[in-house]
């Protein structure tokens, strides 16, 4: 990532989301896999407007902490919103969808465990 002890997310470029979310879909990885030894990842995803992801299992579990925007989520037929400070944990294996439901970017921080493998 970088050669010093902080850097500015701004600088790294977004990677586009593809298969599962559509509408400007992308997501910056914050941590490196030899850093968290796979224990782990952790990224800055956004979906635009009237983005979504198609219902869907993953086999890690994950944790969506919404930044900014706003939306809706599925989770093993749990239904919530997603806005600033929203917090929204998945289990490996559990069906989910989310939804932007606004006319900005629905970004979040993502924590995937084990690390997410791309």
């Amino acid at each position: 990532m970088s050669e010093r002890a902080t850097f500015d997310v701004a600088e790294l470029p977004w990677t586009p989301l593809r298969g599962l979310a559509v509408a400007a879909a992308g997501y910056k990885r914050l941590v490196e896999t030899d850093y968290t030894g796979g224990a782990y990842d952790i990224e800055l995803t956004r979906i635009g407007p009237g983005g979504s992801s198609t219902p869907h299992t993953e086999p890690w579990s994950h944790l969506f902490y919404v930044l900014s925007g706003e939306g809706d989520v599925d989770v093993a037929g749990k239904r919530g919103a997603l806005k600033a400070g929203a917090v929204c944990p998945v289990r490996a294996g559990e069906l989910h969808h989310l939804v932007n439901t606004g006319a900005d970017d629905l970004v979040m921080l993502v924590v995937y465990h084990p690390a997410r493998t791309r």
